[in-house]
């Protein structure tokens, strides 16, 4: 299906669609490790996994059409996922002690970027670590600079935490980059299934556990 319309709103659907998704793939791992944890949308944050009524992850996702895309230093998808979690730590500034905040993007995560100095610790290779202080220093000096009148709010939370706080925050931080697109994800729910599908029923099991979570969704979504 194709179609062209200079007021769409494909993109944004689509960002909506792939947390939605997304928060299925990223459930799949608990089945059999702890029914306690719960997942939510659109509620917490994007997505957000609790144990007992307490959260234990708070995720951003960022879905791009394009391919190519790039999680800048000053950009939107940085900033305004910083905002919400620097208001978040303002009200709560044990948030970064016992919570997980993660930004998951299908945009690549240049070298030498802030995002660089945020990624997960398993993702750096032998030689390399995260760098939170440096990434402190860096967007502060970003907010304290930037002319961006659109980020204006977003400077402005990130800075009201004090330099400390910032740090605590960033430490809690994890950006991952180039993650799959919204169709792509076909294939990881697929690969988790393979543990408990008969063979060759993967595709039909994928199918079949979709068709029951999107009614869920949406009758979570209107509560």
């Amino acid at each position: 299906m194709a179609g062209s319309n200079t007021y769409g709103t494909g993109p944004a659907a689509a960002g909506y669609l792939y947390q939605a998704r997304l928060a299925l793939v990223l459930s799949m791992p608990y089945v059999n490790k702890d029914s306690g944890v719960e997942v939510s949308i659109e509620r917490l944050d994007d997505v957000a996994f609790e144990s007992l009524g307490t959260p234990i992850d708070l995720l951003q996702t960022k879905h791009h059409i394009s391919h190519i895309a790039n999680l800048t230093d000053a950009g939107t998808d940085l900033w305004k996922t910083l905002r919400i979690w620097s208001d978040a730590v303002a009200a709560d500034p044990s948030l970064p002690g016992r919570i997980r905040m993660a930004l998951l993007t299908t945009a690549e995560i240049e070298s030498g970027s802030v995002a660089s100095l945020l990624k997960p610790t398993a993702a750096y290779p032998a030689g390399e670590k995260r760098d939170v202080k440096q990434a402190a220093e860096r967007l502060t000096a970003i907010a304290e600079t930037s002319s961006n009148q659109a980020l204006k709010s977003a400077f402005a939370s990130f800075l009201r935490l004090g330099f400390e706080m910032r740090a605590s925050l960033l430490s809690a931080v994890e950006i991952i980059g180039n993650q799959q697109h919204l169709p792509d994800l076909d294939a990881s729910l697929e690969e988790h299934l393979r543990l408990f599908a008969p063979r060759g029923k993967a595709t039909l099991a994928r199918e079949m556990l979709e068709g029951w979570w999107w009614p869920k969704i949406c009758s979570a979504l209107v509560q």
